[in-house]
């Protein structure tokens, strides 16, 4: 049965984000959960996905389980949990991951590590599973709300382990992988997990051990369709795959919402910006009590540092990277070359941030791995990395500007820099001009 009350309790927890107001990713959050029935059900350990008989998608939410597990949270992290809970499950139907089922899927080698393709069959359970662990990682790491709830992970690989060693699987939620990937997908990770344990001679033991304790992750919608004749799922799988990309063109409208299951690989280029002289600039600018030294000795790669510096006598830089939808990837190409560049002269914290603060990047002299595009909300950004930007010297942001001005930035007594795309908005660059040095990539 729909619960509307339930649906009101959803809709709120998606509305009450940290501070004061919300974005626009919280109103489209609760727009696309107002497009699916909302029912209470103990049928599920906390939240699922599910088709029903009528092939309506559906949200199922058991908030008896989640307050008998987390009832002992304060009030706001309950309400952070409960957000990241019902996205995830929103994110589970935005991307369309219930339609892999009863597919064959070629995944290349190069995209998970190794020398042979593998081809997923997705009639199989077992690959089913290692497919709904692998989305919920990559779905799990792109919610920033788990983090304020002080949420537990455990990796894709970590729960393997468990299940095989006979372990009791702790309350914790699917996190991010251990392994970089040249391209991380739903699919490449499931390639590679499902290698990983055919390599190891345990892929049959693990399918035992999920018969045997009859594992079920969140999100998991599979068994529904499993139980239909074959000739009818097809037709199944058309109607669902309607309302998915009803839903994407939605969430296209609202704030451009990227896939969540993309990530790419920037390599740097030759850099443009003399990021050796502007720190010099920075350094001028300080009191003598504050003076700091630009690092212009050879590059340490293990440290990011020059050898022969203390890493506390380096200007302290925050960078935040706007990896949105509207980003061309030329122009991320270029900020990753800008980010290494000055990564040479300074103690650099690189962090990517869409409609809000994402995760950090660690530089590395050949590589940038870049997770999730969506929408664009630097205001949120700033806030949630304030703690960070007010120990730093120099706040430097590269954005093509299509957002609303954060005018907290004035908040900040570091020096600020926005490095903008060629192709920006206007508007943003005019009042960017009025807080801060800009400077234009061309």
């Amino acid at each position: 049965m729909v619960d509307e009350q339930a649906r009101e309790i959803l809709v709120k927890a998606l509305l009450m984000g940290i501070g004061s107001g919300y974005t626009s990713e919280d109103l489209l959050y609760a727009s696309l959960l107002n497009k699916f029935p909302v029912e209470v059900s103990d049928e599920v350990p906390l939240a699922a996905c599910h088709v029903d008989n009528n092939l309506s998608i559906k949200i199922l939410i058991n908030l008896k389980s989640f307050m008998a597990e987390y009832g002992h949270l304060e009030k706001d992290k309950q309400i952070m949990l409960l957000r990241a809970i019902i996205k995830h499950e929103l994110m589970h139907i935005v991307a369309g991951h219930m339609l892999v089922f009863n597919k064959r899927i070629k995944v290349e080698g190069y995209k998970f590590e190794s020398d042979k393709d593998v081809v997923l069959d997705f009639s199989d359970p077992l690959v089913v599973f290692l497919f709904n662990l692998a989305a919920d990682s990559i779905i799990n790491n792109s919610i920033w709300d788990f983090r304020f709830a002080d949420a537990k992970f455990i990796s894709p690989e970590e729960f393997i382990t468990t299940v095989l060693t006979g372990q009791p699987v702790e309350n914790a939620f699917i996190g991010s992988t251990k392994m970089e990937l040249e391209v991380l997908t739903a699919e490449s990770l499931t390639a590679y997990l499902y290698r990983y344990l055919e390599q190891s001679g345990q892929l049959e033991e693990f399918r035992l051990k999920l018969m045997l304790y009859n594992f079920e992750l969140i999100g998991d919608f599979y068994k529904w369709l499993k139980r239909l004749p074959e000739h009818v799922r097809q037709t199944v799988s058309n109607m669902i795959k309607q309302v998915i990309e009803q839903v994407q063109q939605e969430a296209e409208k609202i704030i451009g919402f990227g896939s969540i299951k993309a990530s790419f690989v920037l390599r740097p280029q030759e850099a443009r910006i003399d990021w050796g002289g502007i720190l010099e600039r920075v350094v001028a600018s300080m009191s003598g009590s504050e003076k700091l030294h630009a690092n212009k000795h050879r590059f340490n790669r293990r440290y990011n540092m020059a050898p022969k510096i203390e890493r506390k006598g380096t200007p302290k830089v925050t960078v935040l990277m706007d990896t949105s939808g509207s980003v061309e990837e030329k122009d991320l190409q270029a900020f990753a070359s800008e980010i290494k560049r000055l990564s040479k002269y300074a103690y650099v914290n690189v962090f990517t941030y869409t409609s809000e603060l994402g995760h950090e990047v660690y530089i590395r002299s050949d590589e940038y791995l870049i997770h999730y595009r969506g929408g664009t909300d630097l205001g949120t950004a700033i806030r949630q990395a304030s703690e960070l930007i007010e120990k730093s010297d120099l706040l430097v942001i590269f954005t093509d500007g299509y957002d609303k001005f954060p005018t907290t930035i004035s908040k900040f007594r570091c020096t600020k820099i926005f490095v903008l795309t060629k192709d920006h908005d206007k508007d943003f660059e005019k009042q960017a001009r009025t807080f801060a040095d800009v400077l234009i990539l061309t």
